[in-house]
């Protein structure tokens, strides 16, 4: 077969597809809606300029921006998210990184169709595509047909040449295409994806290719899901990778079926993956079986990163106890590595944890964790090492067990007249093993406890609040010990009706060992201002200084300066429909008077209007919701006159008790998510420089791009994977804090009146809603309210940013040079 055989069968598979399922994908226009505007244009604008100057040798950049923006435009039932960030960090990471720093983003949707175009990224599975970000196209088809289609097409990296990586690796530039097609009925669904990526010969010109090689991956996956039985959930994918080493080497003569349809070369590899996974609810338990494998150098040009070599089995188990005031989730897996028997040594790991969650009352919440982690290494000694090397001892070295233990306990205090005090006391530990010979020897253990304690009041009238801290952290590793202790204070005050929001405070920390001493002082000032609602002005301060007694002193001061602008409902004005006058029935003419408002009409007329505003109603607990569907039951089984006005006036104050309800509680949502989105705003930076920090390190490494087989060292290469692990460590949490503190700002910015129509709030009222009517009703204090609230958002949308962050992408918004 030709060189093109793997491009031409995805392609000849997506037509397949498309053809056989044509006729559920046509698009159902609503004529009525196209053709009126309904232009609206919602979301926010930022501008974000970062100044840096510090006696440190090789200080990051002195002058940083940040401009983005996150636009949602809707007209004739078409929705248009955009987003864009423009920066001047591209080059001042020491090396060009073979990405784009400047993205622009825009993914329209009518109904069922949506693009994704520009810098984008997409997930098939964790086996193909996953999350890879692309400059290209994407689109996905959901009509509601059983077939659904999702392609891709694009530059997954841009070529980086010798000089431009400034001593790290070279990269060629890499094209991608992909499809992802599935068929979803009720009870069960079955799906195809086809993943095809190659790197372009003629991208680089290199005189030492240093190890870099251009390749080609086809990837072939079959996904089946299905919940025939009651309660029951069954997953599987299994995933085929043919990998192309290097795709100059020569075709491979002869082979099998295989080799001849996917046109393979002698640098071809085949790999296989697959998940099992199983989930049963049983009751108020939940009960979960994963079984995944994994063959050795399993790849797939699709992701950024890649375990292999693994097989893993996992059981899963969590219930809510006592009156659902305790949950807890346990978790026991097992894991091996060496599935081909091909490596020096084998590694076998037992890993299980356990989370609690208790909530003692309202005031007081305890959560702790636990998880215990032993790994296994049997090293496989050549029988000529054991006749050269007498001093060689069997059970010192062919068995070695690490044992890693974490413990970690948070309570939460609120008290105070008014809740409006909060005590947090936070204690970790982890503890670290190596076993040789069922021995533990001096130096080889080691133990890191971490204490903190810290204490907020907001006092309500003068509107201040006060915040401080302490933290002690005690590190015993190996015949080094190191402790530290530390304090901060704080204060805020708000001033200007609430526009203007101060903030300083300041923190000391000091550290002992046994080589060095270091301490830090430093101090920080927040401004924040409000205008018209939509325009938020923030400038920071932050100085730190550093004392070491066998370093240089550095200082450093860093401040920075934000705007961001909420756009909310820019819309063409409605255009005004006459009146038509209202024909009076020859029945009796009633009113019937309620605070401001006059129900006039007939008899027959009022209890329409009544009706109209029962079918109006928000969202409520249904027992409210059944009251005041039987006070107008009532009303309209009335007979006389005067009955009925009673009747009518017992229920409209009723309903009117009830929106006063739903309005205070949209209200306090506001203020709650209002104030969650500062929270985590201030929070964001320090994610992302985790990340930033790990992937640099992943980058600059020299094994980076280095195939494991390929690796002459191998201890080296080791280190490279550590790195790697660290970095995926910190992905997974900034991904977490970005989707949540995206979901937070849209609802900061919905209007309240219409904030109950947000999709992923309508469910969490659907849960707790009921509680809050409750809480309301007893006359509970607006700061308990608030605090209670704050306390179910954070693990609700932590819960939703895990299931939904595999087609989030990294935005990098305050990179520095790490």
């Amino acid at each position: 077969m030709k060189r093109e055989n793997k491009r031409i069968l995805l392609w000849l598979c997506i037509v397949f597809a498309c053809c056989f399922c044509r006729k559920g994908y046509a698009q159902d226009v609503d004529l009525e809606s196209f053709y009126k505007p309904n232009f609206k244009v919602t979301g926010n604008v930022n501008a974000n300029m970062m100044y840096y100057n510090s006696n440190m040798p090789n200080a990051r950049e002195p002058f940083t921006y940040l401009l983005s923006g996150n636009l949602n435009i809707s007209a004739f039932n078409f929705n248009v998210p955009l987003f864009y960030s423009i920066t001047n960090q591209g080059k001042n990471l020491g090396y060009t990184a073979p990405f784009d720093f400047n993205r622009l983003s825009i993914m329209p949707k009518y109904k069922w169709v949506k693009a994704y175009i520009g810098n984008v990224s997409m997930t098939f599975s964790p086996y193909t595509l996953s999350g890879f970000p692309f400059k290209g196209l994407g689109l996905e088809l959901t009509p509601r047909s059983p077939f659904k289609i999702t392609l891709m097409g694009g530059q997954l990296l841009k070529a980086v040449s010798e000089q431009d990586a400034m001593g790290g690796v070279p990269v060629y530039q890499r094209l991608g295409y992909g499809a992802k097609i599935g068929f979803e009925q009720p009870q069960y669904k079955i799906g195809w994806i086809g993943f095809y990526a190659k790197d372009n010969v003629n991208s680089l010109n290199m005189t030492n290719d240093k190890g870099v090689t251009p390749k080609e991956n086809f990837v072939n996956s079959l996904i089946f899901s299905t919940s025939l039985i009651k309660n029951l959930n069954f997953n599987v994918e299994y995933a085929l990778s043919v990998l192309t080493d290097d795709i100059r080497s020569k075709n491979l003569s002869g082979g099998n079926f295989k080799d001849k349809l996917f046109s393979a070369k002698e640098s071809t590899r085949y790999m296989n993956a697959l998940n099992v996974n199983f989930d049963y609810n049983i009751q108020k338990s939940i009960v979960g079986l994963t079984y995944e494998r994994i063959d050795p150098n399993y790849n797939t040009l699709g992701a950024l990163y890649f375990n292999n070599d693994l097989e893993n089995i996992a059981l899963r188990f969590s219930r809510p106890f006592y009156q659902d005031k305790i949950m807890i989730s346990t978790s026991l897996g097992y894991q091996r590595d060496d599935l081909a028997k091909a490596k020096k040594q084998d590694t076998k790991r037992v890993v299980g944890s356990i989370n609690m969650n208790y909530r003692v009352t309202d005031q007081l919440n305890i959560t702790g964790s636990y998880s215990n982690f032993s790994t296994y290494t049997n090293k496989k000694l050549d029988q000529f090492e054991l006749i050269n090397n007498p001093n060689v001892v069997q059970s010192d070295t062919l068995d070695y067990r690490q044992l890693s233990q974490n413990a970690n306990v948070n309570m939460s205090y609120a008290f105070g007249k008014k809740r409006n005090q909060n005590l947090n006391f936070n204690y970790s530990i982890a503890g670290q093993a190596n076993e040789q010979g069922g021995v533990i020897r001096k130096g080889q253990a080691s133990t890191v406890q971490n204490y903190n304690l810290a204490h907020s009041v907001n006092f309500i009238g003068t509107k201040i609040a006060l915040n401080s801290s302490l933290n002690y952290t005690s590190n015993e590793v190996g015949r080094n010990n190191n402790s530290s202790v530390g304090a901060s204070v704080g204060a805020s005050k708000k001033l200007f009706k609430d526009k203007l929001n101060t903030n300083l405070g300041v923190l000391y920390n000091t550290s002992q060992g046994n080589m060095n001493s270091s301490s830090v002082y430093g101090f920080k000032f927040n401004n924040s201002y409000v205008l018209l609602e939509k325009h938020n002005f923030n400038m920071s301060i932050i100085s730190m200084f550093r004392n070491s007694s066998n370093a240089q002193n550095f200082n450093d001061v860093t401040a920075t300066l934000n705007y961001s602008y909420s756009i909310d409902k820019i819309k063409l004005p409605a255009k005004k429909e006459p009146k038509q006058e209202t024909k009076i029935a020859a029945d009796p003419v009633l009113k019937i008077k309620y605070k401001e408002k006059t129900y006039e009409g007939t008899r027959n007329e009022i209890i329409k209007q009544l009706q109209n505003l029962q079918l109006a109603l928000r969202p409520m607990p249904k027992e409210d919701s059944d009251e005041l569907q039987h006070l107008l039951t009532l009303t309209t089984l009335t007979p006389d006159e005067e009955s009925f006005k009673e009747k009518a006036l017992n229920y409209l104050k009723t309903y009117d008790l009830n929106n006063d309800i739903l309005d205070r509680y949209n209200k306090y949502i506001l203020e709650t998510v209002k104030s969650l989105k500062e929270e985590m705003a201030r929070k964001d930076e320090g994610f992302e420089n985790d990340y930033i920090m790990a992937l640099g390190r992943v980058n600059k490494h020299k094994m980076h791009g280095v195939n494991e087989q390929d690796a002459t060292n191998k201890t080296s290469y080791n280190s490279y994977l550590k790195l790697v692990e660290r970095k995926n460590k910190k992905l997974q949490p900034l991904l977490v804090h970005r989707w949540m503190i995206n979901e937070i700002s849209i609802l900061a910015n919905i209007p309240k009146d219409e904030i109950h129509q947000n999709e992923n709030l309508a469910s969490f009222n659907k849960q707790e809603l009921n509680h809050f009517f409750k809480m309301m009703k007893d006359k509970k204090q607006d700061t308990e309210i608030v605090e209670e609230l704050k306390i179910k958002l954070i693990p609700y949308y932590h819960d939703l940013a895990l299931k939904n962050i595999k087609d989030d992408e990294v935005e990098f918004r305050y990179l520095k040079n790490n």
